[in-house]
């Protein structure tokens, strides 16, 4: 007989969680890092975006200013964010990508997996 293990159930948040013995939901740990947030409205990888792009500044090396815990490496951790350029779309929805990179020309090329017509402004 072979016993398949469920991945744990997650939380919108990120965090996982188990039930006790009580029967009372208890957080037991978090994703690493911050999620991607790409809206919906931004699927389209033809769009034109218009994005900055900033290496997340770390405190005590792997944590960033926010407290998320993003693990220690040498490889240098970007945050990429910006939105559609479409002068008549007022609600502008804003994307943010979390990458590793060396430099910013290789963050950069990581981000244009995700949008290939991206413009980047420091």
């Amino acid at each position: 007989m072979s016993i398949t293990k469920m991945p744990p159930p997650y939380l919108e948040s990120g965090s996982y969680y188990g039930y006790g013995n009580d029967g009372v939901r208890h957080c037991r740990g978090s994703i690493m890092g911050r999620s991607n947030r790409i809206p919906d409205s931004m699927n389209d990888q033809r769009a034109d975006v218009k994005m900055q792009l900033r290496k997340l500044e770390l405190v005590d090396v792997d944590y960033d200013k926010g407290g998320a815990y993003w693990g220690w490496t040498s490889v240098p951790m970007w945050c990429a964010w910006g939105g559609i350029n479409d002068p008549d779309d007022e609600s502008q929805a804003e994307a943010v990508i979390f990458t590793r990179a060396q430099s910013r020309d290789e963050a950069k090329s990581i981000v244009r997996e995700s949008f290939p017509n991206a413009r980047f402004f420091r």
